[in-house]
């Protein structure tokens, strides 16, 4: 027993003083070494261009002269981009010269919402020139670091070129190559520089124009965003002046400024492509009247049973319309204006309940009675 305790504690001591972590600590050391001994790849030494390979090398360094001047920006391009970033720029102004946003004096809540949302378009307008103009930047830019590099290997072997002994012909081809290497890299830099003074200018109208919604941020905030101050600016805020008689015609009056506002912004950034969803909603109509007539020669009752539901559905065409049509533009156009997002959601509410009325007539519309008592 005695001999059996005493290999117990021999065997313990023995785990308790073996190195456990031996192949670990190989594993961790040799990593760091693997680590140390890894080559720097980003100093990649440059090599002149063997005398034998002089011609070939000539032809296609042409040949890259060439292909890099097609890389110039055209006049259509510097047009474009000025025209595009001038006329954006008028309409910034005046939207931030308006003297009405330096004070935002008498301003509800939802025309902060609307300056808001403009600035956001405005924005985004900008960015999607800069995106443009950092992207041609960044490829005349890695053509000019081609030109930059290929130009490294030309001076070196030119500089080396008595000890290669060169023919002189070769000689003078190689200063032709290397000039018009400093050519095309002068002009694609200028090309860059012309792109840089653009992108500079957007990003002043967008850190003006992020500064303006930082302001309308701090204006929110003052004011105290309600339920109720939100769809009838300051109205609940007066309740202790409401022997005024003037407080309800000022509220009137602001809602009319709201609304038109709302029809001010409509009518300058969605207009158009809500003609387009518009056009979109009435052949979608057409289809599901001509639809309504013309399923039975379909579908097939033995292939496919239509059930009571189906035939609601078809039977209410405009409904269906008005219903998906709403729904597409509250989601599309998330930025729509206060006024046109409440028709719209109104209007979907009712294609809503009705339609929930016709397919399930006996469990909503008690409920929708309640809703309206």
């Amino acid at each position: 027993m005695k001999l059996q305790i005493s290999l117990l504690y021999a065997l313990l001591l023995g785990f308790l003083c073996f190195p456990h972590s031996v192949s670990g600590q190989n594993i961790l050391s040799t990593g760091k070494q693997e680590n140390q001994a890894k080559p720097d790849t980003a100093a990649v030494q440059i090599q002149p261009i063997p005398a034998t390979e002089l011609t070939f090398a000539s032809t296609e360094a042409f040949n890259l002269l060439i292909e890099s001047g097609k890389e110039r920006i055209t006049e259509e391009e510097i047009k474009s981009f000025t025209e595009r970033s001038e006329t954006l720029f008028s309409v910034i102004d005046v939207f931030l010269n308006d003297s009405a946003l330096q004070t935002f004096e008498g301003f509800s809540t939802r025309e902060l919402d609307n300056s808001q949302n403009n600035a956001n378009i405005y924005i985004s307008q900008l960015a999607e020139i800069q995106n443009e103009l950092s992207e041609r930047s960044k490829r005349t830019e890695n053509v000019v670091e081609v030109l930059v590099q290929a130009k490294k290997r030309w001076q070196l072997t030119l500089e080396r070129s008595t000890d290669d002994e060169i023919p002189e012909a070769l000689l003078g081809r190689i200063d032709r190559i290397i000039h018009g290497i400093d050519s095309v890299r002068t002009v694609l830099q200028g090309d860059i520089e012309i792109i840089l003074i653009q992108l500079d200018k957007l990003s002043l109208k967008i850190n003006a124009l992020n500064s303006l919604q930082d302001k309308i941020k701090d204006e929110k905030l003052l004011l105290g965003e309600s339920l109720f101050s939100r769809d009838m600016p300051g109205f609940f805020k007066d309740l202790s002046n409401l022997k005024d008689s003037t407080l309800i015609q000022t509220h009137i009056n602001h809602t009319r400024k709201s609304v038109k506002s709302d029809v001010q912004i409509f009518n300058s950034q969605f207009r158009t492509p809500l003609i387009f969803v518009t056009f979109v909603s009435v052949l979608l109509l057409i289809f599901s009247l001509w639809f309504k007539k013309n399923y039975s020669r379909m579908i097939s009752v033995r292939n496919f049973e239509l059930s009571e539901i189906h035939l609601q559905i078809i039977n209410a065409p405009i409904l269906v319309v008005l219903f998906v049509t709403t729904f597409m533009i509250r989601f599309i156009f998330p930025g729509l204006p206060f006024t046109f997002m409440a028709i719209n959601s109104v209007i979907l509410i009712l294609a809503i309940l009705i339609i929930a009325m016709r397919l399930f007539a006996s469990m909503v519309k008690p409920w929708v009675q309640w809703l309206i008592l």
